[in-house]
């Protein structure tokens, strides 16, 4: 895998241009990916994500909240 931090350096139209251009490179964004961009992310080519602040603040229930998102956004990406 290869981590591109910060994600928000490179864009998801860099993940799209580089896909074709190293095919088995496994993108992992991180540095910025939020719970609304994730799904942008993986659309644009990433295999991963990497989630940090945006998912991990506040209480136990906010934190859980926002981990379900995430993982429906994930499975929605990914087909599942």
């Amino acid at each position: 895998m290869v981590k591109l931090f910060p994600a928000t350096s490179t864009g998801t139209d860099f993940v799209r241009a580089i896909r074709p251009v190293l095919p088995n490179a496994a993108l992992v964004p991180t540095g910025g990916v939020s719970l609304d961009s994730a799904r942008e992310w993986l659309d644009a080519g990433a295999v991963a994500v990497g989630v940090g602040g945006a998912l991990t603040s506040g209480d136990r229930r906010a934190i859980a909240e926002r981990a379900r998102d995430l993982l429906a956004a994930v499975h929605l990406a990914a087909g599942v």
